[in-house]
């Protein structure tokens, strides 16, 4: 067993001879790798351990997020509505469809205070064309109150005021005028007397 001892064990390599073999080595390590990643690429990865309905379980989660993202509940209500049928117990799941639930109502809410408002401009429009001009102003206060961005309402709003100030401008200067003329006639009356 005395191997050290044979006359190859003593013998020196050659520097450039043991570089190559270095060289040669390391360069099949790298070809075994690349061959692998290639390998890799080219097939599919059923063996991680994702069956088909935790796949669509994960498609529909990150499809659902990206309609959320998107604004496009209506959408992604349905991604989540279908995930919830996957995987009833998810938390994630639970949780979205409380979130989408709440964003539903308050867009029912909005659409019928729109409608609400809608139908308040249009009462008060019919006011304002029967020259009711105070009883209109108040619709259109209450229009702005429900939609402050309904550009319509603010210049009718505008409008009625205007007319309604007019009203009572040319109101006070027929009184102011009645008024004159009762007093003339009155210190007329009294001259005449006298």
């Amino acid at each position: 067993t005395n191997v050290r001892a044979l006359p190859l064990w003593r013998r020196r390599i050659a520097p450039l001879l043991f570089i190559g073999i270095v060289v040669f080595l390391v360069i099949a390590v790298f070809g075994i790798v690349v061959a692998g990643k290639i390998i890799n690429a080219k097939t599919p990865w059923p063996a991680l351990g994702l069956d088909a309905p935790v796949a669509r379980e994960k498609q529909l989660r990150t499809d659902g997020n990206a309609l959320l993202k998107a604004n496009r509940a209506p959408q992604a209500y349905q991604k989540f509505e279908e995930l919830q049928r996957l995987a009833p117990k998810s938390p994630y799941a639970q949780k979205m469809m409380v979130q989408l639930n709440a964003i539903r109502q308050q867009e029912e809410l909005s659409k019928q205070q729109l409608a609400q408002a809608q139908q308040k401009f249009t009462e008060g429009v019919a006011l304002y064309d029967a020259k009711k001009y105070v009883e209109s102003i108040v619709l259109f206060r209450e229009t702005l109150a429900i939609n402050p961005n309904d550009v319509n309402a603010a210049e009718y709003m505008k409008l009625a005021e205007q007319q309604e100030e007019q009203r009572l401008a040319s109101r006070a200067a027929r009184r102011a005028t009645t008024q004159q003329r009762q007093t003339t006639a009155a210190n007329t009356a009294t001259a005449r007397d006298t």
